[in-house]
């Protein structure tokens, strides 16, 4: 049976009514990370542009739809759909898997950051760091180059500014406790949970912040209990 012209001129136009309102639904529905990982966060800016782009192809679909006149889909293109189609095909084919990639090691180094700021210390040159660290994550040669460098570039402002705390002092113990918010009756997982969760606010590798000071008194303090409890 073939369509007459009027039954697909109407498809046409319920098509551009339904297509953008799925999209948009989609979008809307999406599993909303409350990570704090640079990566995420870059992800949930560009989903959300991507949805706030769908609702103006949504609203000229269905006006389209409704009016019978299509002014109102190429008006809804001109102002948000264009962006929506060139940004969702920048997302899908070309930095999804970046961000994937990215927050995939970050979540990686945030949740095994004991260990490789152990095998940092214990390592002599980069070689050393990077054969320990890559046997064991299997990560990039550039990654653990500005990991190293990152930890690096740490420790000596630590050492310049003197920004260490004495385990011989019991209120400096006392503010290091203060500072992850946890007791001394707490175990060492949930001191290490702690400082992981608030890693993740205030590590200047995974912010945008230029003020590195919160994360060098989170550092202390936390290394600070390590040694009192006698993991270092």
């Amino acid at each position: 049976m073939i369509l007459s012209l009027s039954s697909i001129h109407f498809l046409l136009r319920f098509c551009l009514a339904l297509i953008p309102t799925i999209l948009s639904l989609i979008l809307y529905l999406a599993p909303k990370k409350g990570s704090k990982l640079e990566s995420e966060k870059y992800r949930s800016f560009v989903l959300q542009k991507l949805f706030n782009n769908s609702l103006f192809l949504t609203v000229g679909g269905w006006a389209t739809f409704l009016s019978d006149d299509y002014i109102w889909i190429i008006v809804a293109l001109s102002i948000g759909g264009l962006s929506f189609i060139r940004d969702l095909n920048v997302y899908i084919f070309k930095i999804k898997k970046v961000i994937d990639d990215n927050a995939r090691v970050e979540e990686l180094i945030l949740t095994n950051y004991d260990y490789i700021y152990s095998v940092f210390k214990r390592s002599g040159s980069l070689v050393d760091f990077s054969q320990n660290i890559g046997n064991r994550f299997k990560l990039s040669n550039e990654i653990m180059f500005n990991l190293y460098n990152s930890f690096r570039s740490y420790e000596d402002k630590r050492y310049e500014e003197g920004n260490t705390y004495s385990s011989e002092d019991k209120g400096e113990l006392s503010e290091a406790y203060s500072i992850l918010g946890i007791s001394k009756s707490d175990s060492i997982d949930d001191i290490r949970k702690a400082f992981r969760e608030k890693a993740k606010l205030m590590h200047p590798d995974f912010t945008k912040m230029q003020d590195d000071t919160g994360f060098k008194k989170l550092n202390a303090a936390y290394q600070l209990i390590l040694e009192s409890k006698g993991y270092k």
